[in-house]
């Protein structure tokens, strides 16, 4: 089995996306006291594996194989043994590299990179801004290393997952054909997966790939909650979000909570009432599982609430006592705000009272 120093994180669909990335934010505060990363040059290694897996045709397709595997090995097992499972340990590695080589020239795979480069085209743009956000992720966590990040094509199958590389850095994958738009039919081609329903598929998008790409990340950073309440997960994941609206800071906050303009505007204007609800009928404090994954997992709608109330209002609130807390302790570094796991010392000190 693949020994990595950390969890593989990310290896199932994740939904936490909006189809266009705005701009100009909902939030008054945003944009402002960005801080300079001008002076910070370096970016994260790009590792194009779907060049390899799109060369169905090329010259000496049985080289480039083995190159891969002799240069990537963590990777290459990772992909063909997880992602895509095509080969497994009990094979020789002759016929490995046959069935890689089979999947390679399948019909489908070659659709999907003719399909994904004809909607994706030059992404470039789209690097410049993640490596942008990378600047930002060497300001606050200068301690860590730059993650390798490689671009595959995963059948549908994964957004941004992290995994160990060979040299102990953190390696992301990203599946490039999971952004090829909200307009894409991908119910035709997956089936009826609710990870494919409307309100999820609407967040599938290319411009949206820097901010997948730093949760997955973050995620990681962050870990697991200090306890098994609702406040508890609430906090973890405001966390989460503050974090991710440091490092992309001119990005929407429609786009750091998966919302819709109507959604974070139903939100901002019954902020109140959503805390009053989460007091009244005491949630906060339930250790309830399915009472939890209710209110902190992305949905249409939110749970006790009018219909017009998004899912994943908990973590909403979440990122709200976080943005208190960090006000009245703007001292607190990110690194120091996620080694406080007492998410009632934080509730507490955050002083968090919505106004009307």
């Amino acid at each position: 089995m693949l020994e990595t120093k950390k969890r593989i994180l990310h290896l199932w669909i994740m939904i936490f996306i909006l189809p266009v990335v705005i701009m100009i934010s909902c939030r008054p505060d945003k944009g402002k006291n960005i801080p300079d990363v001008s002076h910070i040059t370096a970016a994260p290694e790009w590792v194009h594996f779907e060049g390899l897996l799109c060369t169905a045709t090329a010259d000496k397709l049985e080289e480039k194989i083995h190159q891969f595997h002799a240069e990537r090995p963590v990777f290459w097992k990772l992909f063909f043994e997880r992602i895509v499972p095509v080969v497994h340990d009990s094979m020789d590695a002759g016929t490995q590299f046959e069935e890689v080589k089979r999947f390679i020239q399948d019909d489908r795979i070659q659709w999907l990179c003719d399909t994904t480069q004809q909607i994706l085209g030059d992404w470039s743009e789209v690097k410049a801004n993640l490596n942008q956000s990378f600047k930002y992720l060497q300001l606050y966590f200068p301690e860590k290393d730059l993650p390798r990040i490689y671009s595959v094509i995963s059948e549908f199958g994964y957004l941004p997952f992290i995994f160990s590389d060979e040299d102990g850095r953190d390696g992301i994958g990203v599946s490039l054909d999971m952004f090829l738009g909200n307009d894409f039919p991908y119910r035709k081609y997956v089936g009826m997966s609710p990870s494919f329903s409307t309100y999820m598929t609407r967040t599938y998008n290319k411009d949206h790939l820097p901010m997948r790409v730093l949760e997955a990340l973050i995620d990681d950073y962050v870990g697991y909650a200090g306890g098994e309440r609702l406040i508890d997960q609430m906090i973890l994941n405001g966390k989460k979000k503050y974090i991710l609206s440091q490092l992309l800071p001119t990005v929407s906050d429609t786009v750091i909570m998966a919302y819709s303009k109507e959604d974070l505007r139903w939100c901002n204007e019954n902020e109140r009432n959503i805390w009053a609800h989460f007091l009244h009928q005491e949630l906060l404090y339930s250790q309830d599982r399915m009472t939890i994954t209710k209110h902190i997992n992305p949905g249409p709608n939110a749970p006790g609430m009018p219909i017009e109330a998004p899912g994943n209002t908990a973590t909403w609130i979440g990122w709200k006592i976080i943005e208190n807390y960090m006000r009245r302790y703007p001292e607190t570094s990110l690194s120091g705000l996620i080694s406080i796991k007492d998410a009632q010392n934080i509730l507490e000190k955050s002083k968090y009272k919505p106004s009307i």
